[in-house]
């Protein structure tokens, strides 16, 4: 007999082991595990159990070695934010393709991204890896991702992104926030949220028609005699944050074009 329930909360307790086959023979929509002691994952501990969403959130975990996700490869949301991961296998699901739609690796000790280089993760949607140690992504770390809709690598060492990564077709929204590396001026148009704070964006413009881009956060990026708007290229821009900048005047053109702008935001900025 299986049993099934909505939501099993084990969440900030002193948990350090999960016997083998803790699980059996239930089925849960969320499991919550953050906020205990955890330093390993491995297959055994979800035999035979159906978890929709897991959050394993400020444990102590290291790293995701191989098959150590093989009885979670029907799992859609996982959270692996705010603990200590160095290294992530390509092999996590033990020759499955995983059915995960959403993966928080946020706040880690990752160096790279070649654990997404398989296709492993063929139906990801979205990725956040900020405020981790990655100092490059190339094109060949997405290319499993056939799905991908949203990419957060804010916060991180970039030393450089490949520019083909920022023009795909594929990208809805993009973080790049305080990367400190060159990003261009080419993105893809079917992106509706840029986060381009917090960097130095030199010679930055809008030169194209971006239809679809709602909502363009520049806080404390652009340069004060090189940057400028032209709103007629924006026609469906919601929200601005150009705060934290210095813009000559002369340069933000034809701003009553914005007739769907609702938030604008200029704190502590000279125009």
């Amino acid at each position: 007999m299986k049993y099934n329930f909505a939501k099993l909360d084990l969440s900030d307790n002193f948990i350090y082991l999960i016997e083998p086959s803790a699980f059996m023979n239930i089925s849960f929509n969320f499991v919550d595990l953050g906020k205990n002691q955890l330093s390993e994952i491995n297959s055994n501990m979800f035999v035979n159990v159906s978890i929709n969403s897991v959050n394993l959130e400020q444990n102590q975990l290291k790293s995701l070695e191989d098959a150590s996700l093989s009885s979670l490869f029907l799992t859609v949301n996982f959270n692996f934010g705010k603990n200590k991961i160095k290294f992530i296998s390509n092999r996590l699901f033990l020759g499955e393709i995983s059915k995960a739609e959403v993966i928080y690796l946020n706040n880690n000790f990752l160096s790279n991204l070649t654990f997404l280089s398989t296709n492993q993760f063929e139906s990801l949607n979205e990725l956040d890896v900020s405020f981790n140690l990655i100092e490059y992504v190339f094109l060949s770390d997405l290319n499993g991702l056939k799905s991908l809709k949203k990419l957060n690598v804010a916060n991180n060492r970039l030393k450089y992104i490949d520019q083909n990564i920022l023009t795909s077709s594929l990208l809805t929204s993009i973080n790049l926030t305080n990367i400190s590396c060159w990003i261009g001026n080419n993105f893809s148009q079917q992106l509706d949220t840029v986060d381009l704070s917090w960097n130095r964006l030199d010679n930055f413009s809008i030169t194209e028609i971006y239809e679809n881009l709602n909502h363009l956060y520049l806080r404390n990026s652009l340069n004060e005699f090189e940057s400028s708007f032209n709103f007629s290229l924006l026609p469906n821009l919601k929200t601005l944050d150009l705060s934290d900048n210095f813009i000559d005047s002369e340069k933000i053109i034809n701003i009553n074009q914005a007739k769907d702008l609702r938030k604008l935001y200029l704190s502590n900025m000279r125009i």
